[in-house]
């Protein structure tokens, strides 16, 4: 093999090779995000009822009115706010019985601003990323920012039951 054929390989390979890993490390950190299982009635209760123990007496942030999120508090003063690292949300399906988890870092406001449609998060403990796409496409939803729910600091922001069943409780830690 000539000398100008080995450099164009290294030239073409080399970074054709990393971008490859950069893909699949995204890809398993992404999927890293949620974890979905197959779980009893109960069981999924146990799950919130632990999640709502640390929150006893704290109203949620977030309310559900006619099938539409509103914002039913305020964040609180910048300065009395301890900055949290995560945005949780657990969903339980009762017709598929999946209990799934989603912890989403706050770090990741800094790549996207974007507003993120609440609704469409709860969507993506199953659906993935296509789930929050749908979402945004559909419009519909109250549509905050990442670091507008920082704000809020540690504490409660969602725990509501749509008319099909579907149970979410949203809090950041």
């Amino acid at each position: 093999m000539t000398r100008t054929r080995k450099a164009v390989l290294w030239l073409v390979g080399v970074p054709l090779a990393l971008c490859v890993v950069a893909l699949a490390v995204t890809a398993w950190w992404v999927s890293s995000l949620s974890q979905t299982e197959v779980a009893e009635p109960a069981a999924a209760a146990a799950a919130f009822d632990t999640v709502r123990a640390r929150f006893v007496g704290v109203p949620a942030a977030l309310e559900s009115r006619d099938g539409r999120l509103v914002v039913v508090r305020e964040p609180a003063p910048a300065t009395a706010v301890t900055p949290p690292a995560a945005i949780h949300l657990l969903v339980w399906e009762p017709d598929s019985r999946r209990l799934s988890r989603l912890a989403l870092p706050f770090w990741t406001s800094s790549i996207s601003t974007e507003p993120v449609p609440i609704e469409g998060l709860a969507r993506m403990t199953h659906g993935g990323l296509t789930g929050l796409i749908d979402a945004k496409r559909r419009g519909d939803e109250l549509n905050l920012r990442l670091s507008d729910l920082q704000r809020y600091g540690r504490t409660l922001l969602l725990d509501s039951t749509t008319s099909d069943g579907l149970r979410v409780v949203m809090w950041s830690e």
